[in-house]
């Protein structure tokens, strides 16, 4: 067996039934007088726990008719039990006779299954003889139950219990635990019936409810005797007869339910005592007709007395149709009857009917239906029709008139639809609503229906509902109904109108010929009346004049164009593109917006599509995933297709990724009255993301109206529309104009937009882009008109602008689209609707001191205010930075303000500050919740020290609810707003450290540069300067060094004998405090000659000399030819180095080895200068010594020099190598002096002798040092002899570039040295033999051949 789920339901429909009448029996009064007086709680004698319930299905009216019993009591008890049993209340106990039948009469809040139990034995249990079921699928029911004449007399115990249907509720379930339905208990008291004696008294017959057409009547007696031994024959009079009933229930009882009633009939009772003769007496006749509704037949709801009561004989289909008895405004629920409170409404998920009281019509005669209706303006209202049926069931009803589809009107309108039955009888009117679970009530009031006569004479045309003049939007249509127009038939309607440039009338241009009336989409101020006319007598009648005041709508002159980036107020917030817009309806779930402003029409950005739009930073958005399947939206321009004569395109982007929405496009040409259909777009006709749509526009008129009508499905992805361009076709050259300045986010991607383009169809585009503005390369995708592009360093663009009916073309300028500082690039954060809650303003201020730095915003009013519509806002542009110091307190504010009533929201502020352009969890400087009434978070801060000061991101973030907020992402409700700080050192407040001072060099010749450095001095603190100071008088007077402020390192020109310091100075305090002092002294003149130095730098100095060797004088580098990253210098000066000595009339092999940081080889010049007579000058051409140059297959020179015998002996000169990427002519390379660009100089001393030496360096304890044979194919011998002992030693042996080819290390050398080593498997080459003994070295060079 199937059992439903016992689901709660919040919703109630007692049905309504007719008041019992009271009758009172004998000794009725003692007993309950007695009963009140003991205080009975029989209640306690039954199970009453654990008997579970819920809260739909309630019990909301008990009732035995004939009975004091009569308990009201809607809606579900707490804990869904009630006891009544100890009630001295009469309307809740009742007194009952053995052998009596009675009349139960249950209500419940929805259909339920019921079961009544009453202890006729007096047990204390509820057994399964004693129950009855009440009913099993209705909201209530009448049930008739027979006092057994054996049952107790006294109080016993009732029971009734209610579950939701499909589940058991039998004889064996008193004490089940339900999981839904209600629980009751009463105390009854069973009097003793009397035996009968002589013949009884039958009484008045009674009519103990109100029938309705086609319900059962409840006849009982008064006035009749009460005693044992009583039979009871109910009868009805037919044919002139008396005979015994047949149907109904209870026909022997004294009380009797007839067959539903739908014809008049007679009734009595026949009672007898069966001990006595004659034993039967007759009760009086009663005449029982079946009710039908009065006509003109008006239900206003007016005479019902509690809320979901359904006044007369008006009944429903389900609970899901219900009354009230006044106005609650919410959901625009309200009375629509004149000086009245009460109405009737459908709720959410309806698919039921209202029936009126059955109505007795007349065959071939027509009659006429109305009723008023209003929504609460929501989407989902699918249809509301008027019907009519000869049986008040869903099943039996005929749809009549025309449905009204999609309702959302917000104020009342008039409903009518006529009605001619073929046969005479009883109908039923019904009133049809049929609803998704979207929206919550519509509300109707004021059914009428009313017999439609012939029409004669002239008819009443009434007035025009509403009543003039009205004032609307552009684009809005208005619905027009009357007041007092005749009801009759053959009448015709005929609705006319004119505008301000003429008083004549005609016929509106569609429709128009009822008496109602729903306007085109209004673009200026119109007049309307209605025309009523009788065709019988010829006869008319014309309404007074409505006006309607619409403002003049602009028409947009051609060109013209759209990208929806600002949206205004028009009949909304934020409801139009510009002036020359209409967007239908102003809001709701259907209503147009701007991608990110849907909070304003009521919506939610369910689908959101990307990207987001294809030019710009928005577009304009149909949020069918709101709005429920077939609503509408239209959204209008209206524009001067005279202002552009000829031929002319609609050019439009369109986006739909999914579902089964639309887009039509239409095109009217008499301002909005008539529309042609250009094209309808969809998911099939689209691509994953946007489309280009060009129409043709073949208009010239003056008033022309593109309209784009979207189609909701409640589901996929919204609709997007972006760029919309009425151009005519291009000729000629285009112009291409130029690129929009764009400041992009490093690999973020970015659009590439034109200004200044042609405005014309048949346009193509062709985006490039260069690293260096010479070589251009395509753009992928980029062949729109807007491109998507991402780049990490700062690179060029351009386009390509091309007519293709002309096959011309133009490029714009090249734009340089450098990338954004990181405070402009930071995560995305925004709530993703903004019809809730916002940040109402913000406030930093110092503390102590409370002193402002930021109160951005006006947080008034709190509650209700429709300026919480943000749902990201970016105050980095417009707001200067807030300057914040390190190690101080400030005081943050944030104050929420919200669109409803208050909810509470999690706050949180952020500051980078490590200026990583990251927002990290630990730069969050506060968070909290906002409480009523303040709306506020109030929390200090203090700025922590770093190392990093200048501007920095600044975030807020208010989001609905109690959660941990994160700096990234989106969130349902809230605000997201971005500000600037600049951080700055805590401020200095006296002397400081100022560190020690060091130089680069203590000794140099003029005009080269030297490096002071200081990098231990006190930093990090705001209004601390520090520079660099110099003395060329022994430290007694100093003076600044010009921009050297704030330099810990800087370059300097030695020009003489000076002395150096750091200077520190606190600005907030004057102090002053000085660093060590360093000292730079002139080299001798020997070591001085005229300045030569490569100056290209990094850039552009890419040559070095790697090693240099002068006989045995070798300087070494090392390291590879290319890619050598030791090729750095511009000079080296080597004068410090020990002296070269040479030796007159002396041949020496000299070597000079090129190397280059660059991963190619470039030849290079070579010169040796030596200054022979000492005159501390380069004498050229004699004391140029050589000139060669390197190539790529030789780059390692070598040079034979033989020392004149006219040099200056014993006495220290200058040696000069210049290598010179410039090998033509030079003045540095050929006369030694002077500055160039690549290559390097480097300085030496030197000194003639007479003899030759072998070797570079000595060893104290080495004699007869010997290598030989030199030069050598490959093996050699090294042979010494020592003094004393050498403890530790290595022989190494190495190539020009410094790689070690043969390395020996030996231990306790005595005596005499003798070694043999081989160099066969090398390259030949010069080689250096270097010996190194406790600490003493000498290198002699060796030849491999």
């Amino acid at each position: 067996m199937y059992i439903p789920m016992e689901l709660p339901c919040t919703r109630k429909n007692p049905k309504r039934y007719g008041n019992a009448k009271k009758s009172r029996r004998w000794g009725q009064a003692l007993v309950l007088f007695f009963t009140a007086a003991m205080g009975v709680n029989k209640a306690s004698a039954y199970c009453n726990t654990s008997l579970g319930g819920g809260s739909s299905n309630s019990i909301d009216s008990i009732a035995i008719l004939g009975t004091t019993l009569n308990n009201g009591s809607p809606g579900a008890a707490t804990g869904y039990y009630t006891d009544y049993s100890s009630s001295t209340l009469a309307y809740q106990t009742a007194s009952i006779m053995q052998g009596q039948t009675y009349t139960l009469h249950a209500v419940f809040g929805t259909a339920a299954i019921s079961s009544l139990w009453i202890d006729y034995d007096n047990s204390g249990t509820f057994d399964a003889s004693e129950w009855v079921q009440i009913t099993t699928t209705t909201a209530g029911n009448d049930v008739q139950f027979t006092v057994p004449l054996n049952a107790a007399v006294g109080t016993v115990g009732m029971r009734v219990r209610s579950r939701a249907t499909g589940n058991l509720n039998g004889p064996n379930d008193a004490c089940t635990n339900f999981g839904s339905g209600e629980t009751e208990d009463y105390v009854l008291t069973i009097v003793a019936a009397p035996p009968c004696t002589g013949v009884p008294v039958a009484g008045t017959t009674v009519l103990q409810n109100s029938p309705c057409y086609n319900t059962a009547a409840i006849l009982g007696l008064t006035g009749s005797s009460i005693a044992s031994g009583l039979t009871y024959s109910w009868q009805t009079f037919q044919g002139g007869n008396w005979v015994d009933v047949t149907g109904g229930s209870g026909a022997n009882t004294s009380q009797y339910i007839t067959d539903p009633v739908t014809t008049t009939e007679q009734y009595r009772c026949k009672v007898k005592c069966n001990s006595v003769t004659p034993d039967s007496s007759y009760s009086s006749a009663l005449t029982v007709a079946p009710s039908y509704g009065a006509m003109p037949y008006t239900e206003d709801f007016e005479s019902i007395v509690n809320d979901e009561d359904l006044p007369g004989c008006v009944t429903t289909t389900s609970y899901y149709v219900n009354t009230y008895i006044s106005a609650t405004g919410y959901n625009n629920m309200d009375n629509h009857t004149p000086n009245g409170s009460k109405y009737a409404w459908f709720q959410s998920g309806c698919s039921d009917y209202m029936f009126t009281d059955a109505l007795n019509l007349t065959a071939n005669t027509s009659y006429q239906i109305s009723f008023w209706y209003v929504t609460d303006g929501y989407q989902g209202w699918n249809t509301l029709q008027a019907a009519v049926g000869t049986q008040n069931l869903a099943s039996a009803m005929t749809l009549i008139g025309n449905p009204v589809t999609n309702p959302a009107n917000q104020t009342y309108k008039k409903y009518t639809a006529i009605f001619t039955p073929t046969t005479t009888g009883a109908y039923y009117f019904g009133i049809y609503c049929d609803a998704t679970w979207y929206p919550s009530a519509l509300s109707f009031d004021d059914i009428h229906v009313e017999e439609m006569l012939p029409c004669s004479g002239q008819p009443t045309a009434g007035s025009i509902d509403p009543g003039g003049p009205v004032v609307g939007c552009p684009g809005s249509t208005f619905d027009l109904t009357t007041d007092g127009t005749s009801i009759a038939a053959n009448l015709t309607y005929q609705w006319l109108q004119h505008d301000n440039t003429t008083t004549a009338w005609t016929p509106v241009a569609t429709g128009g010929t009822t008496d109602e009336y729903m306007t085109a989409a209004l673009s200026d101020t119109m007049h309307y009346c209605l025309k009523v006319t009788c065709t019988t007598s010829g006869l008319s009648d014309t309404t007074g004049e409505l006006e309607i005041d619409v403002p003049r709508m602009q028409y947009a002159a051609l060109p013209y164009l759209e990208s929806f980036e600002n949206w205004t107020d028009h009949c909304a917030t934020a409801d139009n593109p510009d002036s020359n817009w209409t967007n239908i309806p102003a809001e709701g779930e259907n209503s147009w917006r701007r991608d990110d402003q849907g909070g304003t029409a009521g919506w939610y950005p369910y689908g959101p599509y990307s990207p987001v739009s294809v030019i710009g930073q928005h577009s304009a958005t149909f949020a069918s995933t709101n709005a429920m399947p077939g609503q509408k939206g239209t959204l209008d321009v209206y524009v001067d297709c005279s202002s552009l004569p000829g031929n002319k395109d609609l050019i439009f982007d369109f986006n739909n990724n999914s579902g089964s929405d639309s887009l039509n496009v239409y095109l009217s040409t008499d301002a909005g009255f008539t529309f042609t259909q250009l094209g309808a777009y969809n998911v099939s006709t689209s691509s994953s993301g946007w489309d280009e749509v060009v129409l043709p526009i073949n208009s010239n008129n003056p008033k022309c109206v593109i309209r784009f009508e979207a189609v909701s499905d409640w589901g996929g992805t919204d609709m997007g529309l972006d760029y919309v361009r009425i151009v005519p076709p291009c000729s000629g050259a285009p112009m291409a104009g130029s690129m929009k300045p764009v400041t992009p986010c490093v690999n973020t991607d970015f659009q590439l937009e034109l200004l200044n383009y042609p405005l014309a169809s048949g346009i193509t585009y062709q985006w490039q882009y260069s690293a260096d503005d010479i070589t251009y390369l395509n753009v992928p995708n980029g062949n729109q008109m807007y491109g998507t592009e991402n780049i990490s360093v700062a690179t060029y663009f351009r386009c390509i602008v091309t007519c293709a009916n002309s096959g011309l073309s133009d490029t714009t300028a090249s734009y340089l689209a450098t990338l954004a500082p990181f405070y402009m690039c930071y995560c995305n954060s925004a709530a993703l609707d903004g019809d809730a809650e916002d940040i109402g303003n913000v406030t930093i201020k110092t503390q102590p001191a409370n002193v402002v730095l930021l109160d951005n915003g006006v947080a008034s009013p709190l509650e209700y205010n429709n300026d919480a519509v943000n749902m990201y806002t970016d105050f980095r542009t417009s707001i200067s930075p807030v300057p914040l110091f390190m190690d101080s307190t400030y005081n943050a504010s944030i104050t929420e303000i919200t669109s409803y009533s208050f909810t509470d929201c999690s706050v949180a502020g952020f500051i980078d500050y490590n200026r990583d352009g990251i927002f990290q969890s630990t730069e969050m400087i506060f968070s909290g919740m906002t409480a009523y009434p303040n709306q506020d978070v109030n929390a200090n801060f203090t700025v922590p020290l770093g190392d990093s000061t200048g501007i920095t991101g600044m975030r807020f973030i208010l989001e609905e609810g109690s959660t941990t907020i994160n700096p990234c992402g989106s969130y349902y409700y809230g605000e997201t707003e971005d500000y600037l700080a600049e951080l700055f050192f805590p401020n200095c407040g006296g002397p400081s450290n100022p560190g020690v001072a060091h130089i680069s060099d203590t000794s140099m010749c003029p005009d080269y540069d030297f490096m002071l450095t200081d990098t231990t001095h006190q930093k990090n603190m705001n209004g601390m300067v520090w520079s660099w100071q110099e003395s060329t008088d022994y430290g007694n007077n100093w003076t600044d060094i010009p921009n050297s402020d704030y330099h810990d390192t800087l370059t300097h020109t030695f020009i003489g004998l000076a002395w150096y310091r750091m200077k520190m100075v606190c600005g907030n305090s004057g102090d002053s405090t000085f660093s060590n002092v360093v000292e730079v002294h002139t080299k001798p003149p020997y070591k001085c000659y005229c300045h030569s130095i490569a100056v290209g730098g990094l850039s552009a100095d890419s040559s070095d000399i790697g090693a240099f060797s002068f006989g045995d004088y070798v300087f070494s580098t090392t390291g590879p030819h290319l890619k050598n990253g030791k090729a750095i210098r511009g000079r080296t000066d080597n004068t410090d180095l020990s002296t070269i000595e040479l030796y007159v009339d002396t041949t020496y092999e000299v070597d000079v080895y090129q190397i280059l940081r660059s991963a190619t080889h470039a030849d290079a010049k070579i010169t040796m200068f030596m200054d022979y007579n000492n005159n501390l000058a380069y004498d050229i051409p004699d004391e140029r010594v050589f000139t060669v140059y390197t190539t790529s297959n030789d780059w390692y020179k070598t040079i034979n020099v033989t020392i004149p015998s006219n040099v200056i002996p014993d006495v220290p000169t200058g040696l000069r190598v210049i290598i010179n990427n410039n090998v033509g002519p030079n003045v540095p390379s050929d006369e030694a002096c002077g500055t160039y660009t690549s290559g390097e100089t480097e300085d030496y001393n030197v000194i003639f002798r007479k003899a030759n030496p072998v070797s570079v360096g000595s060893i104290n304890n080495l004699e007869d040092l010997n290598i030989y044979p030199n030069p050598t194919t490959g093996k050699f011998s090294v042979r010494f002899n020592t003094t004393r002992n050498i403890e530790k030693m290595q022989i190494r042996v190495t190539n020009v570039t410094g790689q070690q080819v043969i390395v020996r290390n030996y231990k306790n050398v005595t005596s005499s040295f003798s070694e043999m080593m081989d160099l066969g498997d090398n390259a030949r080459g010069v080689y250096f033999v270097e010996i190194e003994a406790d600490g003493q070295k000498v290198i002699n060079k060796l030849v491999l051949r």
